[in-house]
């Protein structure tokens, strides 16, 4: 007897769980039509389409931070993988910067800008990589990269 009174009142809870849901989520805010709020609504990117790079950012002040560097790198090496290769530039560029003491980033540094057709910077670059370490890997592919240009 007490299973067909708990079957009406377990159905009635389990149909009224999505409208309690709905009724605790945050309301809305108000659309506003300004380009920087539109800017702001759009869903987040996916790794197949990369964010374009934003010219106009406002200057970072850099202090020796080797995991901000490292973190840097790695979103350096995704645009690189997507042969987006001024984002990879850009963001191995501020890896130096976060550690100018870090010889792969120089090293990732000139193969974008080689890719970019900068072969100036790019030997510059790998000037670096053999100054910064001269006997590392990273220095002999800086070399072997450097011939190429």
């Amino acid at each position: 007897m007490t299973r067909r009174l708990w079957i009406p009142v377990l159905l009635g809870v389990s149909a009224s769980l999505p409208l309690l849901a709905q009724s605790h989520q945050q309301p809305t805010a108000k659309h506003d039509s300004t380009p920087a709020a539109s800017a702001q609504a759009q869903q987040p990117p996916d790794e197949d389409n990369p964010p374009e790079e934003d010219e106009e950012q406002k200057p970072e002040q850099y202090t020796f931070n080797p995991l901000k560097a490292k973190q840097v790198l790695e979103i350096g090496m995704f645009y690189l993988h997507k042969s987006e290769y001024k984002g990879a530039a850009n963001r191995f560029l501020e890896a130096t910067k976060w550690n100018p003491g870090w010889a792969e980033a120089y090293l990732r540094l000139g193969e974008a800008q080689a890719k970019l057709g900068r072969t100036e910077d790019a030997k510059k670059s790998f000037a670096k990589v053999i100054d910064l370490a001269p006997k590392s890997k990273e220095a002999r592919e800086a070399e072997k990269r450097n011939r190429k240009l």
